[in-house]
């Protein structure tokens, strides 16, 4: 394979550093499935990434990118074959394991899953890890009880970021009447209005700051 691109990201000493490099298929992590990668979305934890003590890459160079979408250029696995789309998120990816913001990626099998049928490669990572989390949110605390059908009051919590403004999105189009939207700055009104809040709850109303950092305590 020829020379392709990708942001490294290096440390020495306490420096970090990261800029587009021309790299080879060498300097990918091993894995057996190679994807030609098409798109990759950019989250808080990707900018972490290159901060100096951002806590979230392991170790260095490391190419960030937690998630990315692609076709399939190379296999040793026969669940996957050349040219199928595919997508990842998660796992090691652009932590401890090569990432997506390169033009190609080398990761195991089993952190893929082709990409759904009704989905283009844009779109999987138009939604991305955000939005992978926001659906998995709202589809676990259906399974504990919550239901459109139901008066039922939701907080939506950093409402105007990646993971809250989707999962606000799936609330109102779901059906869901009254869901609070909590921002902290002024143009964040203007964005979950927009998406379709019912109603705004500013995080500096709230006297406690870390509610669930409360001690449970136990009423007789």
């Amino acid at each position: 394979m020829d020379l392709f691109k990708a942001l490294v990201v290096r440390k020495e000493n306490d420096d970090v550093s990261y800029e587009v490099e021309s790299i080879k298929q060498e300097n990918l992590d091993e894995g057996s499935v190679l994807i030609k990668v098409h798109y990759s979305s950019l989250n808080y934890k990707d900018m972490l990434a290159t901060q100096a003590k951002g806590g979230v890459i392991r170790r260095y160079p490391m190419i960030p990118g937690i998630d990315l979408s692609g076709e399939v250029v190379k296999t040793t696995d026969e669940s996957f074959e050349v040219g199928q789309e595919v997508l990842i998120t998660g796992y090691d990816l652009g932590v401890n394991h090569t990432g997506g913001l390169a033009q190609y990626a080398q990761v195991p099998s089993e952190w893929i899953i082709p990409v759904p049928e009704n989905l283009t490669l844009k779109d999987a990572m138009t939604y991305g890890t955000a939005g992978f989390t926001a659906a998995q949110s709202v589809r676990a605390l259906e399974q504990h009880g919550m239901d459109p059908k139901l008066d039922q009051r939701i907080l939506v919590t950093g409402a105007s970021g990646g993971v809250g403004s989707i999962a606000l999105a799936i609330l109102v189009k779901a059906g869901y009447q009254n869901v609070t939207a909590m921002i902290r700055k002024d143009y964040q009104e203007k964005v979950v209005n927009d998406i379709g809040a019912h109603q705004i709850l500013w995080a500096d109303d709230i006297g406690e700051k870390k509610p669930l950092l409360l001690k449970n305590t136990t009423t007789s």
